[in-house]
């Protein structure tokens, strides 16, 4: 079974408090606990302590998303969009987002951030 199928059969367990199916354990009443810790696992893997803080200009280069320098890079035009204002998108004048926005953002598109494990 896969880490995701894991995740999502605990998570079942979870909602409708049935562990009848658990087979190979002897006490069923460890099961929610288990459970409980894998799936607390699973969403602390995708919530950094640090989503909440500003996307700045250093994190940025150092996740790999723009370059040194300002030099362009592919997704450079893109995210200058994502950090705008609507009203003041013509002038580039970056919101403060969050990390885990833009962590967000780069899973939906597909595009890997280079983090280094804290």
């Amino acid at each position: 079974m896969s880490s995701v199928e894991m995740i999502k059969a605990a998570a079942h367990r979870v909602r409708t408090g049935d562990y009848s199916g658990i087979q190979g354990i002897n006490d069923r009443s460890l099961m929610p606990g288990i459970d409980l810790r894998l799936l607390a696992l699973a969403w602390l893997a995708d919530h950094p302590a640090d989503d909440d803080e500003p996307a700045t200009s250093e994190w940025l280069q150092a996740v790999g998303l723009v370059s040194e320098g300002g030099e362009s890079v592919d997704i450079e035009a893109a995210l200058q969009r994502f950090f705008a204002r609507p009203e003041e998108a013509k002038d580039g004048d970056p919101i403060n987002r969050t990390r885990g926005e833009l962590r967000r953002l780069m899973k939906a598109l597909s595009i890997p951030i280079k983090e280094s494990a804290k």
